[in-house]
């Protein structure tokens, strides 16, 4: 995981980085001017050709990758032939954190295929925002200054700008990220020109990483250097969209204390969908003891899965039954009230010239039996499964096998109880809110003008996540083959 590499990383530099101590100041200066310099074409280098391969939607060409390596190595070790370094063997470090840093940066972009302009002309900002600094940075350190600070704030500037009119084309797959990539920028130079001039202070947090464990999400950072006066840190979550600072009103506040990792509750949190997409941004600030703020922060994303969101449970998932073309409902023979037979739709009998009710085919079986498969394949965990009482229905859920007993019910029935109610009463069912680290499944039918229920294919379903009030937000619906290959 390349973010907490950094984050690593980031903690061995201040325990690991080796000191000359018979470095002049002038060549302390040079040496570290030298490597600045290099490392501003290498990331150059490196962000351009990610930003050729994506518009291209190509791989990263791993000869391009190692030749930004091979440039690297090579400016290091001259400037440290020359003498006086501050600091030395920091090369596996910078080239693993530029690494991560191009990782991160992807991750955050995301990239599908007609989003590629976008995000190559969001990588061609980056670059030249890194390049911008690191010069800046590199003419600082030969002066033996600190780097300007306008210098900073105008290459955010300029990144925040050209995100921005990117955004504008409508041809992005996430926007409003350019705060969110303006930290991945500031966490990787304040790693690299650290470990490259020897110090170890920590003004801001940096290394922010998010990563799902079961219902939660993890997130861990390395705090401020307790010497900065930043004792505390703020962290706030904001859907599709980088916080805008630490005290953005329209941010979550997940957490504020002196910890550094926290977790975020993925089950009130709903997932990445093809018609919703959903990234949540991190950002995460150190504060005083006065709950004053920094405003650079550091930055991540996370965009949770629907195969994640229902291994962490909370959701309930409405089936048609599975493929039934065997015989025929024979309605004729009227509802509960009226019927002079009993009990008529719970028939399996499949013997046309005496069934009462329509059964499972070959496929039908086949179709339920596999979902069963998939959802232990997948680790998703069933609860409670409620059926309509029909002989197909019950039989595709026993099919399913998802453990519990089956519990059969007049709401989710076609045609013989309250038939104008079929639609409500389902509704109300998928408002349900399931135990703890569980889903619910209902096996029910089609056949009405309950959107999107009365369209859905034979063992396709529909997944809902019950909001808390009673009502439900419709998520996702999953065809019965798709199971196995949810994202």
């Amino acid at each position: 995981m390349p973010r907490r590499l950094l984050a690593i990383l980031s903690l061995l530099a201040i325990t690991t980085a080796f000191v000359c101590p018979e470095a002049s100041v002038a060549d302390e200066a040079a040496c570290n001017a030298d490597k600045l310099g290099s490392l501003s074409r290498a990331a150059t280098s490196l962000l351009r050709c990610r930003a050729r391969t994506v518009g291209h939607a190509d791989p990263l060409d791993p000869d391009c990758a190692a030749e930004v390596d091979s440039l690297l190595a090579n400016a290091f070790a001259a400037a440290e032939a020359g003498g006086g370094c501050a600091s030395s063997g920091e090369l596996s470090d910078v080239t693993t954190a530029l690494h991560a840093f191009e990782g991160d940066l992807m991750t955050l972009l995301v990239v599908p295929p007609d989003g590629r302009r976008c995000a190559a002309g969001k990588l061609r900002a980056t670059a030249r925002r890194a390049k911008h600094e690191l010069n800046c940075r590199r003419v600082a350190a030969a002066a033996g200054m600190a780097v300007d600070p306008l210098c900073v704030t105008s290459s955010e500037a300029d990144l925040s700008e050209r995100f921005e009119r990117r955004d504008a084309r409508g041809t992005c797959t996430t926007t409003g990220d350019a705060a969110a990539a303006n930290g991945l920028v500031a966490d990787f130079l304040f790693f690299a020109a650290s470990r490259i001039d020897g110090s170890s202070t920590t003004p801001v947090p940096t290394g922010l990483m998010a990563a799902v464990s079961g219902s939660s999400i993890d997130l861990t950072w390395v705090a401020p250097d307790p010497g900065s006066g930043l004792v505390r840190s703020r962290l706030l979550r904001v859907l599709n969209a980088a916080p805008g600072g630490p005290d953005d009103p329209a941010a979550a506040v997940v957490f504020e204390g002196e910890a550094e990792a926290a977790g975020d509750d993925l089950t009130a949190l709903l997932p990445n969908t093809t018609g919703v997409p959903r990234t949540y941004h991190y950002a995460v600030y150190g504060c005083d003891i006065d709950s004053n703020c920094e405003t650079t922060g550091s930055h991540t994303t996370i965009t949770p899965t629907v195969r994640e969101a229902l291994r962490a449970g909370g959701y309930v998932l409405h089936w048609r039954h599975a493929s039934a073309d065997v015989c025929g409902d024979q309605l004729a023979l009227g509802t509960a009230d009226t019927t002079a037979v009993p009990d008529w739709w719970k028939s399996c009998d499949s013997n046309c010239a005496t069934a009462t009710a329509r059964q499972l085919n070959p496929t039908g079986r086949t179709e339920a039996a596999a979902i069963g498969d998939a959802f232990a394949t997948l680790g998703i965990t069933v609860g409670r499964v409620l059926t309509s009482e029909f002989c197909r229905n019950v039989e595709t859920a026993s099919l399913m096998d998802f453990g519990p007993v089956l519990e059969e019910s007049q709401e989710l029935t076609y045609f013989v109880y309250d038939e104008a109610s079929r639609c409500s009463d389902t509704f109300a069912m998928l408002g349900g809110a399931p135990a703890p680290g569980t889903n619910t499944a209902l096996i029910g039918h089609a056949g009405n003008s309950c959107a999107p229920l009365s369209s859905l294919a034979w063992a396709e379903a529909a997944i809902y996540k019950p909001d808390g009030m009673g009502g439900a937000t419709y998520v996702d619906r999953v065809t019965a083959g798709a199971w196995l290959s949810l994202p």
